[in-house]
């Protein structure tokens, strides 16, 4: 058995193990490994991605990001309603600024399911 290495101090005496070094090719195998789970874990995050409710607008201006942040959140994912005039305005009494609420006016809903492009079935 080895014998351990050992820092002595006045007061402290500390034992450090030695960790018997992995072979060369485990290093790169094991490091490609990690980034391909990683790549596997954040794929279907991004997927499920939805557009933002009417609520989750709502909330966003009232937690500080209803600003060019949002704006640019909202540009990503787009929202899943139509806003009216009357939402806007009160977004803008609590806050928002004129970046977000250009990107709110500018984000699409998603087309109810069934309609094609020109609006028929």
């Amino acid at each position: 058995m080895r014998e351990l290495p050992v820092v002595e101090c006045p007061h402290i005496v500390v034992v450090i193990p030695r960790f018997r070094e992995a072979p060369m090719w485990r290093r790169p195998v094991v490091t490609i490994l990690m980034f391909v789970i990683a790549m596997m874990l954040t794929l279907p995050m991004r997927a499920q991605q939805k557009p933002f409710t009417r609520e989750q607008v709502s909330n966003m201006v009232r937690a500080g990001l209803g600003d060019e942040s949002g704006a640019k959140l909202i540009e990503q994912r787009g929202i899943d309603f139509a806003p009216t005039e009357d939402f806007c305005q009160t977004l803008k009494a609590a806050g928002a600024s004129e970046a977000f609420l250009n990107a709110l006016r500018a984000a699409k809903p998603p087309e109810p399911a069934g309609l094609s492009q020109d609006g028929r079935t």
